[in-house]
């Protein structure tokens, strides 16, 4: 008696995305920067595959095949540790093509990533890093533009939780944006 366990429910929150005038922004001044081969393709592959920063960290261009258009996730780098293969959209082919290798690290040491985002932000006049903010864009805008939450869980990698990609990623954002 007197003893008060939490049952686990709380207020659902809100994931934060990027508008598409930021991600704009982003982008072009990250295509302008000095070391644009370095971060561009880490911040595509984020914004338009929706991969999780630590899938990034790990990702090979051996795994990235922009002719057959997709992206293998290995189970060394995916968080449930499963195999799954990503869509390349002809969006994200066009910003990867003047980057892409035969091999070698897509993403450059996060530290180095932080040095050259922060640079990119600022130029890009956005205030804050969101957190996952990359992949919660690409949840919310991918969810809006096709409307099939079973396809948005599959690329993210949820294995069809539409319950998790509907309390995430159902944002106000229209299919058009």
């Amino acid at each position: 008696a007197g003893v008060y366990l939490d049952s686990g429910e709380s207020d659902q929150t809100d994931v934060e995305a990027y508008t598409v005038e930021e991600t704009a922004g982003i982008m072009a001044e990250a295509a302008k920067h000095k070391q644009a081969p370095r971060i561009m393709p880490s911040l595509a592959i984020g914004f338009f595959a929706g991969l999780r920063p630590t899938e990034i960290t790990g990702l090979d261009w051996s795994n990235v095949s922009i002719d057959q258009r997709t992206i293998r996730v290995t189970p060394a780098t995916a968080k449930r540790r499963r195999q799954r293969f990503v869509t390349i959209s002809e969006n994200l082919a066009a910003w990867l093509a003047p980057y892409a290798k035969a091999s070698g690290p897509v993403s450059p040491a996060p530290i180095t990533f932080r040095r050259d985002r922060k640079e990119v932000l600022k130029a890009a006049k956005v205030e804050r890093w969101l957190h996952d903010g990359l992949r919660h864009s690409y949840g919310t805008y991918h969810l809006a533009a096709y409307g099939d939450a079973n396809r948005t869980a599959m690329e993210m990698g949820h294995r069809g939780n539409t319950d998790l990609v509907f309390q995430h990623y159902r944002k106000l954002v229209t299919k058009e944006e």
